[in-house]
């Protein structure tokens, strides 16, 4: 019997049991067949692999890359270069394969899915690892050596002779193209040939980053042309055996097929979006080709799934992942073919060309078993699911665009809110064509500095004062000055919004410090936060920054949040809200009576005070009902302690009546239009000395 031992670096007690046991099983069953067995030494960290590695002779090394005392490719790095003769198999989790496959690009001989690894898989990757590093020695040793090693592989071999330029090709390389070994030629023809043409550049690059030494052994993953006609994934590994001057002589490696690794999601066992694309493009080509039917594309995307995996753990979001794609393949007929193309987002192609009311009860039977809730480990929770879709007909050309135009759909449906079902149409497209085009208008505004701050006073009612004023931002683009309902919208649907709410906070800030040294204008700001804004928790830290650069306490900024944005989610409102109310900042609720918010949820909110929205204001005081409605506000506002702001007082009446209703400010164009921060100075003069409004 055989013994091979095995290092195993990895800190977690969990880990190290799970991949002990199945170590030992595998063991145990080569063990009856007399053939071989492991004995496994157990290494925490990477100073405890370096003893282990300088006391005793090892096969393998099983290797985690997340160690105490060093992390990521730097970990392979530093146990390959002293020991590049022992195979080095990495572990990684899910999320960490693109950092597992550089690895393997540096020399590394495998890798694992940790959660995914069974006695087969393991004792298989075993092998190949010891297998594969024998054929690179035995060449550079002696070809007697190499020869004996390519009998005992179950890679494809390949050996390429550039004095000759002739290539051996294994019988197992064949196999894998679909070949008799007799039907291959021993050219390099026979190779590059195969290879798919978008792949050929990238294969042409890797070899001679290899031949030119800056790369310790040849990797690539490319498509080859099987012999039925389909490509294949292959991965290919080699090293090149060089003179004493360094000039390469002959190359030698290993292919496997890779193609279900490439073309299957490894948590779901469903086709990834790969295959999901190819599938969509087989479609559409049999449709222009030879009439085949319209078919659906739904795009589906699981919300709440990060939070589930934020709260409860990786594994609770594996389970929610795992639970969603079992009940969607249930109510999905076996023609129809689902994949995972993100993380939490889902492709589902509904062939023969389905009715609309047919594609409807299938979005309906989506949305309610996703929000069944699941149960785990005593916890309970759930998700919902959005929906986009694609009617596709002979006017579509590309997998690629359908696939776009699915998400333009499932985006415009988030939009609306958790649990939509949205479907594409044209205008979409020209839509986000317009976005688009706007976003890269904005960015350039921001470059030549093209946005300025306008100020709107709010004044109390009650006392002839000016309270605050409300920074209102404005594009002037040179020739004409651009409403913010054309701009402000796009960004708030791109990230441009977080850029321009950030120099709206440090050019507010700095406004508040101009006045004040200049002007004795002793006053605040009214900042409104977009939906973004609010969910990015670091605009606290920059509004304290900003004030911090300014001198200024932050009393000084009224952050205001319209009525639908607090209450989008509840809880994250909560917890922000407070936090900015213990940092000393006013909070606002704005365009209140717009949304659907409760006294019950309103209570829970540590706010100062309440905008009505423009909309009540208009028809006071000659429409009765409008009239009943703002003064219950105000009632019902002072009775929860929060001060009451009017916006959109138009004219005297409403100015009067708000004030006899006791609202404690106003604010609109009667009171003072938006004005360059110049004028504020020569404003507050003027309203203090006049007494019209009085």
């Amino acid at each position: 019997m055989i013994t091979l031992k095995l290092l195993l670096v990895e800190d977690n007690a969990v880990n190290q049991t799970y991949l002990q046991a199945i170590i030992n099983s595998v063991s145990d069953s080569e063990a009856k067949s007399e053939q071989r067995r492991f004995v496994v030494t157990v290494a925490e960290t990477l100073a405890e692999a370096f003893l282990a590695l300088e006391n005793q002779r090892f096969e393998v090394i099983l290797l985690d890359l997340t160690l105490p005392d060093s992390n990521g490719l730097s970990t392979f790095e530093k146990i390959h270069e002293p020991k590049p003769d022992i195979p080095v198999i990495i572990l990684t989790g899910v999320d960490d394969t693109e950092l597992a496959l550089k690895a393997v690009k540096m020399g590394a001989q495998d890798y694992l899915i940790k959660g995914k690894i069974d006695k087969l898989l393991l004792n298989r990757s075993i092998q190949y690892a010891i297998q594969r590093s024998g054929i690179l020695a035995a060449l550079i040793e002696s070809e007697e050596r190499y020869s004996l090693a390519l009998q005992a592989t179950n890679d494809g071999i390949w050996e390429w002779n550039l004095r000759t330029n002739a290539v051996y090709y294994s019988p197992r390389w064949a196999e894998i193209l679909g070949f008799d070994s007799k039907e291959i030629m021993g050219t390099a023809e026979v190779w590059f040939d195969r290879i798919h043409p978008e792949d050929t550049s990238h294969v042409e690059d890797e070899i001679h980053k290899h031949f030119s030494n800056e790369t310790p052994k040849l990797y690539t993953e490319h498509r080859l042309l099987h012999k039925n006609g389909s490509y294949i994934w292959a991965r290919v590994q080699g090293k090149a055996l060089r003179d004493a001057e360094g000039s390469v002589q002959k190359i030698a490696g290993s292919l496997i097929d890779i193609t279900a690794e490439k073309l299957q999601d490894a948590l779901t066992g469903l086709p990834n979006k790969v295959l999901f694309l190819d599938r969509i493009q087989t479609v559409v080509s049999r449709l222009h080709r030879n009439g085949g039917e319209n078919f659906v594309v739904i795009i589906i995307e699981l919300e709440n799934h990060k939070l589930i995996t934020s709260n409860f753990g990786p594994q609770a979001g594996e389970f929610a992942l795992l639970s969603a794609v079992e009940r969607i393949s249930k109510i999905i007929r076996n023609v129809d073919s689902l994949a995972r193309t993100g993380g939490s987002e889902f492709g589902l192609i509904l062939f023969d060309n389905p009715e609309v009311t047919e594609v409807d009860k299938i979005a309906k039977k989506i949305h309610k078993i996703v929000s069944k809730p699941l149960l785990k480990d005593g916890t309970e929770f759930s998700m919902s699911a959005s929906i986009g879709l694609v009617f596709v007909d002979k006017t579509f050309e590309s997998a690629a665009n359908i696939y776009r135009d699915g998400i333009t759909a499932l985006q415009k449906g988030l939009q609306k809110g958790r649990g939509s079902t949205e479907i594409y149409d044209s205008k979409m497209r020209a839509r986000i064509v317009n976005i688009l085009q706007m976003e890269g208008r904005l960015l350039r505004a921001i470059e030549r500095y093209e946005f300025i701050l306008q100020y709107q006073p709010i004044v109390s009612l009650q006392e002839k004062k000016v309270s605050s004023f409300e920074a209102l931002i404005r594009w002037d683009s040179g020739d004409k000055r651009i409403r913010p309902d054309e701009f402000i919208p796009i960004a708030e649907e791109t990230d441009m919004i977080i850029r321009m709410g950030a120099w709206v906070i440090e050019e507010s800030t700095l406004q508040l410090q101009r006045w004040a040294l200049k002007d004795g204008i002793d006053t605040s700001v009214a900042i409104n936060f977009s939906l973004r804004q609010f969910k990015n928790t670091d605009i606290i830290n920059y509004l304290k920054r900003s004030l911090g650069v300014a001198k200024l306490d932050h009393g000084k900024i009224i952050v205001e949040v319209t009525e639908s944005i607090a209450m989008d989610d509840i809880d994250y409102s909560i917890e922000m809200l407070n936090i900015l109310n213990e940092s000393g900042f006013t909070i606002s609720i704005d365009d209140f009576g717009t949304g659907y918010s409760s006294l019950s949820y309103l209570k829970k909110f540590p706010i100062n005070k309440i905008k009505i929205d423009k909309s009540f204001i208009d028809d006071i005081p000659h429409d009765p009902d409008s009239t009943a409605i703002v003064r219950a506000m105000i009632q019902m506002a002072h009775a929860l302690s929060y001060e009451v702001v009017v916006e959109g007082i138009e004219n005297e009446e409403q100015y009067n009546f708000c004030k006899e209703q006791g609202a404690d400010y106003g604010q609109g164009y009667y009171i003072g239009k938006p004005m360059d921060p110049e004028k504020v100075a020569d404003f507050i003069k003027e309203y203090m000395g006049e007494d019209k409004k009085a």
